[in-house]
């Protein structure tokens, strides 16, 4: 579990209490306290708890068939419409998990513009809270008890695992009997813990109330949040419907879906050209390989294409790189290129069984027969074997030039 960050907004509108509980749900260090844009390097790579004020929820129980539970979201808000004073299109409904013993769904039910003002200081700070609870989740609370604490002017009554109230300390005494009176008695709590002075005057007068002597009264620490902020915390989190994170993800999907899908149709479309390309560029390695076999047997006809490279160097070394023939040969090549004019086109020059095959074309029988008189003068090479062919327009000449012979 990775780390989380508790932050609590105070009743000032900057000032908040945090504290910190490692991957194993144990506290680090003590508990915080001042401005929130101050907490922004403590937020990073932590799960963020933002815990606010139970005074400004109002918590109310539903019955509701397990089977639609995917319909909850829509039902709850018209099956409470009678029993709350505002319209219920200004208001948001929280729910958590039904009970256990009697199926009852807890619902946190708070103001859209309450929501939003707790939320807005995040947003402008870039911090996305994951988790926002009712500070009544700070209280402990153990099943089969209640549970009351005093922060400062206020009462703090956990009555169940998701229920209770926050309230001014002088109303919280008649709130406190009136529950009492109106929950069965199969369903009272066997014990009630107060976090909080034992000389607290309202603890006296509770203690002294209808009822009291039934129930084990057990002193907790003076502080509840401090208690709390011990050890790992649960409770109902109000960040559902629109303020649900996944929603923002959804919210932030329809913002940037028609930039994905242009980059996704350019991806793709790059690909396809990529794949275009590979297709080509393998099309013309292929040709390539065949004009490198042909050419390999113009050199060395009859031997078999095994490795072209290995096999033109052990022929060029049977050969003798200072051999007589050799450096004819690179002679020979010097001067047919160095006396070729513009107007003679060499169209082969190979080994053949006799000796240098050099085929040419030209337009005019007397240039093609100028370059072959000039080019056996500069490599004193005779032709042994020489060919015309007289065809509409130029000439080919086939001349064989046995390098072995010795030059004039």
């Amino acid at each position: 579990m990775a780390e989380q960050i508790f932050i609590r907004l105070n009743p000032g509108p900057t000032e908040v209490d945090w504290w910190v509980l490692d991957a194993q749900g144990h506290r680090r260090g003590g508990i915080g306290h001042g401005r929130l844009e101050d907490l922004t390097r403590h937020v990073h790579n932590r799960r963020v708890i933002v815990i606010v004020p139970s005074s400004f929820i109002t918590f109310m129980e539903v019955r509701l068939p397990a089977s639609s539970r995917r319909r909850w979201t829509e039902a709850i808000p018209f099956m409470l419409e009678e029993q709350l004073a505002s319209d219920v299109e200004t208001l948001h409904f929280a729910y958590g998990e039904p009970d256990p013993d009697g199926g009852a769904l807890t619902v946190a039910v708070v103001s859209r513009a309450q929501m939003a003002s707790w939320l807005a200081p995040f947003e402008t700070l870039g911090i996305r809270p994951d988790l926002l609870w009712p500070d009544l989740m700070l209280v402990p609370w153990t099943p089969g008890s209640w549970s009351l604490a005093r922060e400062g002017d206020r009462i703090l009554l956990r009555s169940h695992r998701e229920q209770g109230f926050n309230l001014e300390a002088a109303l919280a005494e008649a709130v406190f009997s009136r529950l009492w009176s109106a929950t069965p008695d199969d369903r009272r709590p066997r014990e009630i813990v107060f976090f909080g002075a034992p000389d607290d005057p309202f603890l006296l007068r509770i203690q002294s109330g209808p009822g009291g002597e039934t129930v084990t009264w057990t002193q907790g620490a003076p502080c509840a949040s401090e208690e709390a902020s011990r050890g790992p915390l649960t409770g109902l989190n109000l960040l559902q419907g629109p303020w649900a994170p996944s929603h923002h993800r959804a919210e932030t999907w329809r913002r940037w879906k028609p930039t994905a899908y242009l980059t996704g149709a350019w991806a793709g479309l790059l690909i396809l050209y990529l794949l275009v390309r590979v297709v080509q560029v393998n099309g013309e390695a292929h040709r390539w390989r065949a004009r490198l076999h042909q050419a390999f047997h113009a050199a060395l006809p009859g031997q078999p294409y095994v490795s072209p490279r290995a096999q033109i160097e052990q022929a060029l070394r049977q050969t003798g790189l200072h051999s007589r023939r050799t450096r004819a040969f690179i002679a020979f090549l010097a001067h047919a290129s160095r006396e070729r004019p513009s107007t003679v086109r060499i169209l082969s020059l190979h080994y053949g069984p006799n000796g240098l095959e050099l085929q040419i074309t030209s337009p005019s029988h007397t240039l093609a027969a100028s370059y072959l008189d000039q080019l056996s003068r500069t490599s004193r090479i005779q032709p042994s074997q020489l060919h015309w062919v007289f065809k509409p327009g130029h000439v080919q000449a086939y001349a064989v030039y046995p390098l072995g012979q010795k030059t004039t």
